[in-house]
């Protein structure tokens, strides 16, 4: 079986099956597509096929659409669909014949044997690839970096997208914090063990308790050399209320990370460690894991084991704050939620409960409330001041203020004023994976 498909950096061939066969079947797709002729008939197929998928995508369910448009505010250089639909509709048969020899023609090839293979079965694949096409070698100059873009420190962005589906009645939020290079391996542990101590509490507040939506993620969010955390709602409810639910929820788990107790903690670190340094379950997922870290150009092939030794988040710990508990008196909240007329007026009677009958604090107040706002559906948007519009002449940094949400109406315009990170570096010395004969 054998897949030859495109991504954004070149081309993947992927051939897979009995190792006695499997380098005359790479032989044969690899000369099949050095020797590419493009058919007219079969290339207006193909075009209108990928035309229609193009159109259809944004019609698309909104969580499937949200991730296309917000990769293009984490790597420098992005392409949303939006932009290949009109270029895509202009190519012709004659334009892909002429291009695609060129790609050939100087290129940096890499080969992943994995599987029932000898080295030396595994270096006569590798000849064969080469031999097969005769590549120019690729300058140093000529790779493609990869950098990706570092939010400021107490930003607040926000890009709103209107989707064309007419009948679709539901929002989609990507919330995403931003914590630094996807290769700082110090971060990256903490960053994988914050995800794995959310995962179940996340999706256990928003979508059972809160029933916020069907669609509730969260996790890392890993791109190139970017890296975040990210919480995505799939919901009826606007974007912006929903915004404030998540800000919410971390607010909540904040509180009981300060809590935890260090034996907890440890059993969360304990977990992590014992999943990442899970033995890999199949062939396929091998494959992944390999690719994965050849694609990226950090070859970190080691990475688990070194997350499992990086520092316990528990130096960074702050103690806890005393848990007050409230005893309510029935009798003072009913008689001031007895008459309202509207969920607005409850909250406000139980605000008038809280701190006059019973002289709470107003930190903890406003905890209780929110969470009773929650429960009627009217909670607060997140939004401390309506976003404001990034002007042309404005530097980026000049609107750094996390209280104050900059909108991003013009991508391009915003992405010029940011700052971009280092490229991927080696996590190992590749001649460290020498085998020396």
């Amino acid at each position: 079986m054998y897949n030859f498909t495109n991504h954004i950096r070149g081309l993947l061939i992927d051939v897979s099956g009995y190792n006695d066969k499997l380098d005359v079947l790479l032989e044969k797709v690899v000369l099949q597509v050095r020797g590419l002729e493009v058919s007219e008939d079969r290339f207006k197929i193909i075009r209108d096929r990928m035309l229609r998928y193009l159109r259809n995508s944004e019609y698309a369910h909104p969580f499937n659409q949200v991730g296309t448009y917000s990769e293009q505010f984490e790597g420098e250089k992005s392409v949303t669909n939006d932009e290949l639909l009109p270029e895509l509709e202009n190519v012709t048969a004659q334009n892909v014949q002429q291009f695609f020899p060129q790609i050939l023609a100087q290129c940096h090839i890499e080969v992943l044997a994995h599987g029932n293979l000898y080295n030396e079965e595994a270096l006569k694949i590798i000849d064969l690839v080469g031999r097969a096409i005769k590549p120019r070698r690729l300058l140093a100059n000529q790779v493609p970096t990869r950098r990706g873009l570092i939010w400021p420190s107490g930003s607040n962005f926000i890009n709103e997208k209107q989707f064309k589906g007419p009948r679709n009645i539901n929002h989609c939020i990507e919330y995403s914090l931003y914590t630094g290079h996807r290769y700082d391996s110090v971060m990256r542990a903490k960053l994988l063990l914050f995800g794995h101590m959310t995962n179940e509490p996340c999706f256990n507040e928003l979508r059972t308790i809160e029933q916020l939506g069907y669609v509730v993620f969260s996790g890392p969010s890993l791109d190139d050399v970017w890296s975040g955390y990210c919480i995505l709602i799939q919901s009826e409810k606007g974007c912006r209320y929903l915004k404030g639910r998540i800000e919410n929820f971390l607010n909540i788990f904040e509180q009981k990370l300060n809590d935890m107790s260090e034996e907890d903690f440890e059993r969360h670190k304990r977990a992590m460690i014992n999943n990442r340094m899970a033995k890999l379950e199949n062939l396929s997922s091998g494959d992944s894991v390999f690719w994965n870290h050849i694609y990226s150009d950090s070859y970190g092939f080691l990475q688990a084991q070194a997350k499992a030794k990086e520092p316990s988040l528990g130096e960074n710990k702050t103690a806890a704050a005393a848990v007050l508990n409230i005893t309510a008196d029935d009798e003072a909240s009913q008689t001031r939620v007895e008459g309202v007329s509207s969920k607005k007026a409850i909250s406000d009677a139980i605000a008038g409960h809280l701190t006059d009958d019973l002289k709470v604090e107003e930190e903890v107040a406003d905890k209780v409330l929110d969470e009773a706002k929650a429960e009627l559906g009217i909670a607060d948007s997140g939004l401390s001041a309506p976003p404001q519009a990034l002007n042309a002449s404005t530097d980026v940094k000049e609107v750094v203020d996390a209280s104050h949400p900059v909108l991003i109406e013009n991508v391009h315009l915003w992405k010029a004023s940011m700052q971009v990170s280092s490229d991927v570096r080696l996590e190992r010395d590749l001649e460290e994976f020498v085998e020396v004969a």
